[in-house]
């Protein structure tokens, strides 16, 4: 699964989406990865996180077409160069682990303001959670039905490593904004994943020259592997992580202590487009 979500871009991170002078967009598919030390402490700067299997393009591509859009010169207004893709893998990796890059490549004291669509919004609403929220009875009662040890164990420690993270980072996020968000969870990651992907795969076979090709039987084979393995954590963790009854769906539905305002950005909503 890590082999096939590899993208075009090389290295997935926080990669500058707006030029100095630039009006539109700048090309993310050349565009360098950036580390804490690239980004400014004393900025508001704007982060888009997309959506499941997707890149930024996918989720917000409608920002790239043709000239700049309203929203877009709008925002610009508001955050000048400052405005970041966050390129992720989002089906061989959790959104515990997207967060914990995100947190990463941030730095100390950084004031943001997130958009989001889809799993990002999970990814997000962690970079949110405060102390409280991840305190160690938190932790050890994230476990699953299915009493997976040791998925239970990796999430675990990685929640930790989170938690220490945004303790040393400080970040202050002024604002979310989420589109399409499985905050409940959604059952195409369950119950109806199965028809989902095979709809999704017939209708592939159809495109012209697709389903003659090596890459039709690449994705038919994709599509056995996330039915057969959803909710194995140890392969799919993306996928799983938005099951309903998975334990990161409660914790994040257990937090008290959020630390944004839960506000919608004018305007975003027309331009997520996938």
């Amino acid at each position: 699964m890590y082999l096939i979500e590899k993208t075009p871009h090389a290295c997935p991170g926080a990669i500058r989406w707006a030029a100095v002078d630039a009006g539109a967009p700048l090309d993310l598919a050349t565009a360098a990865s950036l580390s804490a030390n690239d980004l400014p402490k004393d900025k508001h700067i704007l982060v888009f996180i997309h959506g499941t299997a997707s890149r930024t393009l996918g989720s917000f591509g409608a920002f790239c077409e043709g000239d700049a859009s309203q929203e877009w010169r709008t925002l610009r207004e508001t955050f000048g160069e400052h405005i970041y893709a966050f390129e992720h893998r989002t089906m061989s990796e959790s959104p515990i682990d997207n967060a914990i890059a995100l947190a990463e490549c941030l730095p100390e004291g950084a004031q943001i303001s997130l958009v989001t669509h889809s799993r990002g919004g999970q990814v997000g609403d962690l970079l949110c959670l405060g102390v409280a929220d991840l305190n160690d009875a938190r932790i050890d009662r994230f476990q699953r039905p299915s009493r997976n040890q040791r998925g239970d164990r990796h999430d675990k420690k990685q929640l930790k490593r989170l938690r220490d993270l945004l303790q040393q980072k400080r970040l202050r996020v002024m604002r979310i904004a989420r589109a399409a968000c499985p905050a409940r969870g959604t059952l195409l990651a369950s119950d109806n994943i199965d028809e989902f992907l095979s709809l999704l795969t017939n209708l592939i076979g159809y495109i012209p020259v697709v389903g003659q090709s090596p890459v039709y039987e690449v994705i038919k084979r994709v599509t056995l592997q996330v039915v057969r393995d959803r909710t194995d954590p140890a392969l799919i963790p993306g996928i799983e992580a938005m099951m309903p009854e998975s334990p990161l769906v409660a914790l994040l539905n257990a937090a008290t202590e959020a630390g944004a305002s839960w506000v919608l950005l004018q305007g975003i909503s027309r331009a997520a487009t996938g």
